[in-house]
């Protein structure tokens, strides 16, 4: 697998191979101005999916998270070795933030967590985030949908077997999105595609839906 990533102090995308055994070594450095701000949540947003993400793409990560001040919030790669000297930094434009809405307005509106965490997951993270009352309500009505529909297909879909040609595209797409620039919501697009009635069997849009939910964790139902 080959990793892509936009390098902030280079200006420019990069591509980034770890060695076998693979093993990245992470440093998100959570440099906020305070806890309750739409820098914070974008970053924390895109940090708590590094894990698993890196996980589900064949990758052993070593997480060396800082709680620092005084900068823009930062994203350090490093492979461990034989390239101890290989680093990549992604970097959280603080400006990059439109909309209506404060971190507080929207939770005094009624918008909890999980969907102003998702709103931050469809925006890719060096674009504008739109944080307005019109998208975070998109952004809860996707979870619910997501969250329907992977109740229905657990329910009645829980051992059908998958197509894995008809799988093959949709795995390639979505795996392809997250090694390129983190880009989440192109992976996201691929998932809300696959998922269509008629584009896959039930049996392969639970699968497709565990796989997401395997590299995004955005779910509360256990599938």
């Amino acid at each position: 697998m080959i990793l892509s990533f936009y390098n902030a102090l280079a200006g420019r995308s990069e591509r980034f191979e770890p060695a076998a055994p693979p093993c990245i070594d992470v440093q998100f450095e959570k440099a906020l101005p305070r806890r309750g701000s739409l820098v914070f949540l974008r970053a924390e947003a895109l940090g708590s999916r590094l894990a698993p993400i890196f996980s589900y793409l064949g990758y052993a990560l070593n997480d060396k998270s800082l709680e620092q001040g005084g900068r823009p919030p930062e994203i350090y790669f490093g492979v461990s070795a034989p390239q101890p000297g290989t680093r990549i930094w992604l970097r959280i434009n603080p400006d990059a933030i439109a909309g209506s809405l404060s971190w507080e307005e929207a939770e005094a509106r009624g918008f909890g967590p999980a969907p102003m965490d998702y709103l931050c997951l469809k925006s890719h993270y060096r674009k504008p985030l739109d944080f307005s009352p019109q998208a975070l309500e998109a952004a809860r009505h996707d979870l619910e949908c997501l969250e329907e529909i992977a109740q229905r297909l657990s329910r009645h879909y829980g051992g059908s077997a998958p197509s894995q040609a008809g799988l093959a595209g949709y795995k390639k797409r979505f795996r392809d999105a997250l090694s390129h620039d983190l880009d989440i919501p192109e992976a996201l697009s691929c998932l809300f595609d696959g998922l269509r009635p008629g584009a896959l069997s039930p049996g392969s849009q639970l699968h497709l839906l565990k796989e997401a939910q395997e590299a995004l964790n955005m779910l509360t139902v256990v599938i």
